[in-house]
């Protein structure tokens, strides 16, 4: 088995919609080491993260973090280790679309194949 240690994935949250950052391709797995939120605006937002087991949605079971605080020019780094297969996905939203909000969302892990 190979292993690589990359970015994930990455997204713009700048919407009040979820967002796919990372989803685990066919045959592969992935151990993610942490994600990072980064509020670039100037304006505090509020942001929720979830794991979706095998593409299924959102349901409420599966979010990590819900209604993170972020104050503007701030990031918060959630150190993780938890392990994902194929078609699992990782999402994000920010709370916010208001002038001077962007939130980035960047995930760090392994990706064995």
């Amino acid at each position: 088995m190979a292993e690589v240690r990359k970015i994930l994935g990455q997204v713009d949250m700048a919407a009040t919609t979820t967002i796919t950052a990372c989803k685990v391709d066919a045959s592969k797995e992935v151990i993610v080491s942490s994600v990072v939120f980064c509020n670039r605006g100037a304006a505090a937002v509020l942001s929720a993260y979830v794991v979706s087991a095998g593409d299924t949605g959102e349901a409420a079971d599966q979010y990590l973090y819900w209604d993170l605080a972020l104050p503007a020019d701030d990031t918060f780094v959630a150190t993780l280790g938890i392990t994902l297969s194929a078609g699992d996905e990782i999402r994000g939203a920010a709370s916010s679309t208001a002038a001077g909000s962007a939130v980035t969302m960047t995930v760090f892990g392994v990706e064995i194949s």
